[in-house]
């Protein structure tokens, strides 16, 4: 029809070209932070081989699983090996990186395409998955290297993912561990793939003084706000206690949204209970430094997660 009103056929645009267009967009430029050497390729290959790792963290925010990776890749550091972490997007984790001198690299391009469509991952000798968020990004993984997927999320996470989408996955040249029973679990449920074993978090012990107020009890939820750490459930027992008693309490949610509808959800209930008089703040995300001082006034840190397989607390 436009051809017939006299469009140039050049100009006319299909759907897919758009989208194709639009992940051009999205792809955007691959950043080195923390190193000299500004391309994956000459990171690579300055490195001793044999000892060149790539860890894949799905985000550098503060959670659970992108922390446990952080320590991982300290450990690694520490016992000679040459270690790199790569990401689609900047973080707050990304300057803790640089400060143990472990080089990040940013690279939008990995929501939208495979590893086989990044060649120079392959110049590493290891790569390390962190957690099946990744399911898409391993739909094509033929590199020459060791690849290690470590898994992490609770039954929620995989109900969020197309089945037929996991079934495209070829597990068969990959080494699969848990970091637990919980993890392992909904893995084999929903890929039927089996673990080869459990390779626990390594998450140092963090403590410090403690000077909560005498007057004021303050309890304190720490996590990325999503169903399965069930701020729902925190933000409605609030309302069940009763002003009478807490009234006189002070209620702390720590966490970036991790799903915002449900986020949306939740600030909207802790709105509702200032405006009839209680004390609910939702902090957004906090770096470590941040939260440590946090947890100083904190009386009672909650965990009512539903589906939790890794409570770092």
């Amino acid at each position: 029809q436009l051809k017939d009103l006299g469009v140039n056929a050049a100009k006319i645009y299909t759907w897919d070209q758009i989208n194709d267009e639009l992940d051009d967009i999205k792809r955007g430029k691959i950043q080195v932070i923390g190193c000299e050497q500004k391309s994956p390729e000459k990171l690579a290959g300055m490195w001793e081989k044999g000892k060149r790792i790539l860890l894949l963290s799905a985000d550098m925010t503060l959670s659970g699983g992108e922390i446990a990776l952080f320590n991982m890749a300290v450990i690694f550091k520490k016992n000679g090996y040459h270690v790199a972490v790569c990401s689609s997007s900047d973080g707050l984790l990304t300057e803790k990186y640089v400060l143990e001198e472990i080089p990040v690299i940013i690279n939008p391009g990995m929501d939208i395409d495979m590893m086989d469509d990044f060649p120079w991952m392959g110049l590493f000798d290891v790569i390390w998955i962190n957690t099946i968020r990744f399911w898409h990004f391993l739909t094509r993984h033929s590199l020459h290297a060791e690849k290690i997927l470590w898994l992490h999320g609770a039954a929620v996470v995989y109900e969020e993912i197309d089945k037929y989408k996991l079934s495209e996955i070829d597990f068969s040249d990959l080494s699969v561990y848990a970091v637990g029973r919980l993890a392992a679990l909904p893995f084999q449920k929903y890929c039927g793939v089996k673990v080869n074993d459990y390779l626990l978090y390594g998450v140092p012990e963090e403590t410090g003084s403690k000077k909560r107020q005498q007057n004021e009890l303050v309890f304190a939820l720490v996590g990325a706000i999503t169903k399965n750490k069930a701020q729902d459930i925190f933000v409605n027992a609030i309302e069940e206690i009763g002003y009478d008693v807490g009234g006189r309490c002070k209620f702390l949610i720590i966490g970036r949204d991790g799903n915002k509808g449900y986020a949306d959800n939740v600030r909207k209930k802790a709105e509702e209970l200032r405006g009839i008089g209680f004390s609910v703040e939702c902090t957004g995300e906090l770096d470590r430094e941040h939260l440590a001082e946090m947890y100083q006034s904190v009386s009672v840190v909650v965990c009512p997660s539903i589906d939790d397989t890794m409570p770092t607390v």
